[in-house]
């Protein structure tokens, strides 16, 4: 199931965000911290969507998982991982928020 969301994830919300970050997360680094939160918020609004509407009945259990920690603590994994991972994935900033997310839920 994770690699279905993740897959949806890219497919669906990885289009428009290759347009606004590039191929290369520098946009999204230099964003305030108020920047990368919204948009790591975004992403995870995204990923519920696809989720509600994937597996109804384990939904609320996900979004549960998925605040377990701050999303100041999720966008710090994120930054950790682009940070590590240096072209890892075509559309590093999506992939970072969906496998910080998967490796927690």
């Amino acid at each position: 199931m994770r690699h279905f969301l993740a897959a949806m994830l890219v497919a669906g919300v990885g289009g428009s965000a290759q347009a606004q970050t590039s191929s290369n997360p520098t946009e999204f680094l230099q964003l305030s911290g108020e920047g990368q939160s919204a948009y790591v918020e975004g992403v995870l609004q995204g990923m519920s969507y696809v989720m509600l509407n994937y597996d109804k009945a384990g939904h609320d259990k996900w979004a549960a998982c998925v605040r377990t920690q701050s999303l100041e603590a999720t966008v710090g994994d994120v930054l950790r991982l682009l940070k590590e991972n240096p072209g890892e994935n075509r559309d590093p900033v999506p992939w970072a928020v969906t496998r910080t997310i998967s490796t927690r839920c």
